[in-house]
């Protein structure tokens, strides 16, 4: 006796019939009818009566249907208990980390947690060595990846990666002429280092098919103190650099800029967003000059705003000149009048 001959006594009791039974199982009526006879004779008595065209079932087929049933259930039970432990997680993790862990360990593994746990919700919070740690024992982080050794006997490390550490130097430095590098060759050698706790640099992440809500550019964009779009739209018109000036933006621009530069910089990105939401009224000719005052003086000092947001890849343009026109091109917004009063509608 087995699981599938119990499976077809249920498919019997269930549809009344032997063929019924074959079709419900999706194999032929003789096979159905070979099956029941091996259970027959292994048992000695019949499972199941045959009266003309209908059957009925014997107290030995009941006892089989009856523990058909149990086992089937038990089975589905076990089954469900075992999904159950491997159930996708959900809620909340923070991971925090240093800013070269966030953007090329991280990524991959959160690309693979997402597709294994797509309900778990993933906040990932960069910083220092000191700050991840101080996270972790404040129970703000849930996991960390840091350099190690670590001097925390309250939290649990794991090694879990190991990077390989690259000297640069100058041809003509003593230790350039060496095949291999001992750490004590680096004793009392000047360093390039980063300030303490600094984390300074450049990144550049690929997104796939333009997406720039994809996860790992989510991910990146929440981490970041900034970030500038490179538009693909832009390099083929010839627009270069080809930064997307409407979706960059700069979490350090309220520490590094003056009020009035601040300001000029929101008149001109606005000049530019109005310009970019009726941009294809404006190419059909749809627009009607005068119904939109901002809009009109956005249309008349487009020229202007595109020629300063390019710059030819050697030119030089110091950071007085840039700023000291942003502020002038402002003032210029303010002071263009609507056109074409007249022809509002």
């Amino acid at each position: 006796m087995d699981l599938r001959q119990l499976e077809i006594i249920r498919a019997i009791a269930d549809t009344g019939s032997f063929t019924a039974a074959g079709e419900k199982l999706h194999v032929s009526q003789s096979a159905i009818s070979r099956q029941i006879l091996l259970l027959e004779e292994e048992l000695g008595e019949p499972v199941f009566h045959r009266i003309g065209r209908r059957i009925r079932i014997t107290p030995a087929g009941e006892s089989l249907l009856q523990l058909s049933h149990r086992v089937f259930r038990d089975l589905q039970e076990t089954v469900s208990t075992i999904s159950d432990k491997r159930e996708a997680l959900s809620g909340t993790m923070r991971l925090v980390g240093g800013m070269t862990v966030c953007l090329y360990v991280f990524p991959a593994l959160l690309a693979e947690v997402r597709r294994v746990h797509p309900h778990l919700d993933m906040k990932v919070t960069v910083g220092s060595a000191e700050r991840s740690i101080a996270m972790l024992r404040s129970g703000a982080g849930d996991l960390g990846m840091i350099t190690l050794p670590v001097e925390a006997t309250d939290l649990v490390s794991v090694p879990v990666l190991e990077e390989e550490l690259l000297l640069i130097t100058y041809p003509a430095h003593p230790l350039a002429k060496k095949k291999s590098i001992a750490p004590a060759d680096l004793d009392k050698q000047d360093f390039v280092l980063f300030e303490t706790g600094s984390i300074t640099g450049f990144f550049t992440v690929w997104v796939e098919g333009d997406d720039f809500n994809e996860p790992i550019c989510d991910a990146a964009r929440g981490i970041l103190d900034g970030h500038f779009i490179l538009s693909r739209q832009l390099g083929a018109q010839g627009h270069y650099p080809a930064i997307d000036i409407l979706h960059s933006v700069s979490r350090l621009t309220s520490a590094i800029a003056t009020p009035a530069q601040k300001e000029a910089g929101r008149k001109v990105r606005g000049a530019l967003a109005a310009y970019r939401d009726a941009e294809d009224l404006i190419q059909l000719g749809a627009y009607v000059s005068g119904s939109n005052a901002a809009l009109d003086a956005s249309i008349r000092l487009r020229p202007e705003l595109i020629d300063y947001l390019r710059q030819d890849a050697h030119a030089v343009s110091p950071i007085n000149e840039t700023l000291s026109r942003l502020v002038e091109l402002a003032g210029r917004l303010d002071m263009l009048p609507a056109a074409g009063g007249a022809n509002r509608r």
